[in-house]
């Protein structure tokens, strides 16, 4: 999964928990092993220095729940620059060319299409991906919960309504 973010918090910077403030809420039960977060290019990601910058990558998705039933992801492998990160255009141009010019919020990647473009995209995910194949992993479900006291904690604090739609872009669409 690709997603654009406007603000940082979520997931936690320093153990990798994903949903530690609820946000994507619905979108982290979708079937995915690896979540790339990149800034979107909007007045809230300037503000929070994150626009069009790399964010974070995790690898090896494993769900659990916290004590109030809401679900949360670590992974196996767990990087983040937050405003630090790269220009995503500097990394991979196809990738954002594709995501900040064609308005997309949230996209499923599959390997599936053999279309050219989709190659293009496939090869720049893949180099997202290595930047953390050797990255540490997320602080374990068992701790997290020790950490935070069993909650995800307060939800999210974006200062912004929720969306009403998002373009979602699945299967050959990327």
């Amino acid at each position: 999964m690709i997603y654009k973010r406007t603000h940082t918090g979520d997931p936690h910077p320093q153990y990798g928990i994903f949903g530690n403030h609820d946000c994507m809420g619905g979108d982290r039960a979708w079937k995915f092993n690896a979540v790339i977060g990149v800034g979107g290019k909007g007045g809230e990601a300037r503000m929070n220095g994150i626009d069009r910058k790399l964010n974070w990558v995790g690898i090896g998705a494993d769900r659990f729940y916290d004590n109030t039933g809401r679900l949360l992801v670590r992974f196996r492998h767990f990087k983040h620059w937050g405003d630090q990160g790269a220009l995503l255009k500097d990394l991979t141009p196809n990738l954002a060319q594709y995501i900040y010019e064609g308005g997309v919020r949230v996209m499923m990647h599959s390997s599936a299409s053999s279309r050219p473009r989709d190659m293009d995209l496939r090869k720049e995910v893949q180099d997202i991906l290595a930047l953390a194949g050797n990255a540490t992993p997320s602080i374990t479900a068992r701790r997290w919960l020790a950490v935070s006291s069993g909650t995800a904690g307060r939800r999210c604090h974006a200062n912004h309504p929720p969306m009403r739609s998002k373009r979602v872009a699945r299967g050959s669409d990327c």
